[in-house]
């Protein structure tokens, strides 16, 4: 059996990236010279864990197309009892032809493959020439509309069905607050193959008061068990959002609590006293709603019983 990871760099990881210059400045501050010599990334420790061979599919920058392309190219691998976990991104992101050559006429008929994700609003490392600015402009606004959550929607009703038809496991997870915030408005997010909803659903954005927020609501989530991003695990030496290596320990651990529904490892101290004081606040609002309600019902009953006297 196998464990299957998609999805963009927060899934790749920095072992398998060194043509990215914060993972190549953090395999320095580590003072080591193979890349796999750095401490594992999430979809390693995962697979150990629950005894899978993990083959991790993840590809700094990817598009959510571009993951579901990846994925269509990977099911035919895809075996009974195996778990696939799909990480979906940035909305904004889409493929597009890299060849900006528009002389080359072997463009538009040979056989080639120059699809890449690109973010439109940075659209100058794509093209250095400038001639699509403004339809990278016009994508880029017109991918934040509301519409584009149902592209990732309909993707999962195709990946839903393989994965009943073939019977593996499916989980996904979200790195863009935008699009899962949307998708909450159209989808049942508490269910089963929303990996770590429970977590998520209690989450509450104001424990991030005096802390630097992470990139996505997740990120936030593995810090209250102790994960660090790049640059704090190399004690600011690497200006990096990226998780470094005790995130991504934390990541496989709480996925695989979840996965396994075994308990969740404990909470930081600081972290766990601040959702006591807060699971307090909420029983002591709840008994002073009830003690409100039992006086508006005792007044009403005794307004009642006045009006009856009277007629």
């Amino acid at each position: 059996m196998a464990l299957h990871c998609f999805g963009d760099s927060y899934t790749e990881g920095y072992k398998n990236d060194m043509k990215f210059p914060p993972y190549e400045e953090y395999r320095k501050s580590l003072g080591v010279d193979n890349p796999q010599d750095m401490p594992p990334i999430w979809s390693e420790i995962l697979g150990k864990k629950l005894g899978m061979e993990s083959v991790n599919h993840g590809k700094g920058g990817a598009s959510n197309h571009e993951t579901l392309l990846r994925i269509c190219e990977q099911s035919k691998n895809f075996k009974k009892g195996d778990i696939v976990i799909i990480n979906w991104t940035y909305v904004q992101r889409c493929l597009w032809d890299a060849d900006t050559n528009l002389n080359d006429m072997n463009k538009y008929n040979h056989p080639y493959n120059n699809l890449t994700s690109v973010t439109p609003h940075q659209g100058e490392h794509y093209d250095p020439n400038n001639l699509y600015k403004k339809t990278y402009d016009i994508i880029a606004i017109n991918r934040l509309t509301f519409s584009w959550t149902y592209e990732v929607l309909r993707y999962q009703e195709i990946i839903d069905t393989l994965s009943t038809a073939m019977g593996f496991d499916v989980y996904y997870w979200f790195t863009d607050n935008y699009l899962f915030n949307n998708l909450k408005k159209i989808e049942d997010v508490n269910q089963p193959k929303y990996i770590i909803h429970d977590l998520i659903r209690n989450w509450d954005s104001n424990i991030l008061k005096g802390d630097r927020e992470l990139a996505c609501i997740p990120f936030n989530i593995f810090r209250e068990y102790g994960a660090k991003t790049i640059s704090e695990d190399s004690k600011k030496d690497v200006d990096e959002m990226h998780l470094g290596g005790t995130g991504h320990k934390v990541q496989a651990n709480i996925f695989y609590s979840y996965i396994t529904k075994k308990p969740y490892p404990k909470k930081l101290q600081k972290y766990k006293k601040w959702y006591e004081k807060k699971e307090q606040e909420l029983k002591k609002r709840e008994l002073e709603k009830k003690e409100k309600e039992k006086k508006k019902l005792k007044k009403e009953t005794l307004i009642s019983k006045i009006k009856k006297t009277l007629i």
